[in-house]
């Protein structure tokens, strides 16, 4: 609309990161060049910059044991509370390794094997694979910064959430900060909302948007820095045209 009648601004809603339960949330207006304003522009680099979708992010609240061990609040990793929870995924390592071990002893001394045994080892399958399922987030922020958040770091009442260890913003320490938030944005080519999804086969080793309406075709890359994403299924324009 700012581009259709001439303007050359255009304001972006910006929600500031300090709010929460109890908390007021801050609100300001950011504003950025108008791009397309000008006839001359390149239209096909005002389609591109219309499909770019920015991503907002928001404080969620933890599960209740995250919070009983580390709080709820942002915290740095360099700090007993980082290697406290370091310690915990640690801590499920530890216990896989010695319930392994257990199962081992007891395979060593040539039992018969029954069903308690089968029972036994299908038990130690489903722990392992929980422990795991538990940790895996943790052990995947020092390569990736932002991981997705299961069940069992959110609140009941959150469906989306993500860890978060990146440099605080305003801060002069290069600490990384770790932070349980949601990063969401409005699509640019349906306005429903997107949230972060795992990219699966399509896109192996990243976290991709998917639009809540459009989850398989609506999707879009995510630059956790800048907070922006483009569009990563492309369709030919002339797809639709008939031949003449």
């Amino acid at each position: 609309m700012c581009a259709r009648e001439g303007c050359s601004l255009t304001p972006r809603l910006v929600v500031k990161t300090g709010g929460g339960r109890g908390l007021p949330s801050r609100l300001s207006f950011d504003f950025y060049p108008t791009l397309g304003a000008e006839p001359e522009a390149d239209t096909s680099t005002q389609e591109t910059t219309n499909e770019l979708l920015r991503y907002q992010m928001d404080p969620v609240k933890p599960a209740l044991w995250l919070r009983l061990l580390v709080g709820s609040r942002p915290f740095p990793i360099q700090s007993w509370r980082g290697y406290l929870l370091l310690g915990t995924a640690a801590l499920d390592m530890v216990l896989i390794g010695l319930l392994w071990l257990g199962v081992y002893a007891l395979w060593m001394q040539g039992q018969a094997i029954t069903t308690a045994t089968l029972a036994q080892l299908g038990l130690a399958l489903l722990v392992t694979a929980g422990l795991w399922w538990l940790s895996k987030p943790v052990f995947q922020l020092p390569t990736q910064r932002v991981t997705i958040a299961g069940p069992s770091f959110l609140a009941l009442g959150e469906l989306y959430g993500q860890l978060r260890t990146m440099p605080a913003l305003g801060r002069k320490l290069k600490s990384r900060e770790f932070a349980v938030v949601r990063h969401w944005g409005i699509c640019p080519i349906c306005s429903a909302e997107v949230d972060l999804d795992s990219g699966r086969t399509a896109f192996p080793d990243r976290l991709v948007g998917r639009c809540h309406d459009a989850p398989l075709e609506h999707v879009f890359s995510f630059d956790p820095v800048r907070l922006v994403g483009k569009p990563l299924i492309t369709t030919t324009r002339d797809e639709t045209a008939t031949p003449s």
